[in-house]
């Protein structure tokens, strides 16, 4: 058969994360599972959270959102996760959730304050979670926020530290976190792609 092929990194021995259509069927889904637009519907945040999760260790994965319109990113315990989709809410909105949105702010506990800069159409967002040290830390286009460094360790400088006592998998999500948008990204889990373009950012696939 005819076609284009796209090469990659994925296999068994060599797993990434995508999006998880089992936890939200909400949104058109596409690239594997690695692209998400939002509904327009007034009911729903359609968000994608990772298909695989951790306790422990040091993880980074980025989104390009083509339509920020309601966009949101942030990470969340097993539990949060579950509450967030059954409540309807968003990252932030449950206990054990931290979410960062598009005008900048961070929400923590159902409640926002002043975090990072407002994000633009085409921005990286970027999500750096750090396990070891219950932190989390976020960036634009390379960028950390908060003069964030992820590799400061157990002094968490400029991160977001997690409420991490139920001894949990943690997952991230990208997407919608309001409601009646069309939120738009593509997510780069390691691969190197933002749809079938390879980016510099990482894997072998980087142009």
């Amino acid at each position: 058969g005819g076609g284009t092929l796209t090469k990659t990194e994925d296999c068994p021995s060599n797993v990434f994360a995508t999006g998880n259509p089992l936890f939200v069927k909400l949104g058109t889904w596409s690239n594997g599972n690695n692209s998400i637009v939002g509904s327009t519907s007034t009911n729903v945040r359609p968000q994608m959270w990772s298909t695989l999760g951790a306790k422990t260790g040091k993880f980074y994965a980025e989104a390009k959102y083509t339509d920020k319109t309601g966009g949101m990113v942030g990470v969340s315990d097993f539990t949060a996760t579950n509450t967030i989709i059954n409540a309807g809410t968003y990252q932030g909105g449950a206990t054990g959730s931290v979410g960062f949105w598009n005008d900048g702010a961070k929400y923590i506990n159902d409640s926002s304050t002043s975090y990072g800069s407002a994000w633009n159409n085409n921005d990286i967002i970027q999500i750096a979670l750090d396990l070891d040290n219950s932190c989390v830390y976020f960036g634009i286009n390379g960028t950390w926020q908060d003069s964030g460094d992820p590799t400061s360790g157990s002094s968490k400088t400029g991160g977001i530290t997690l409420t991490n006592t139920r001894d949990e998998d943690w997952f991230m999500s990208w997407g919608d976190g309001s409601q009646g948008n069309s939120a738009t990204c593509h997510v780069n889990y390691g691969n190197g792609y933002f749809q079938t373009t390879a980016v510099s950012s990482a894997g072998t696939n980087a142009s």
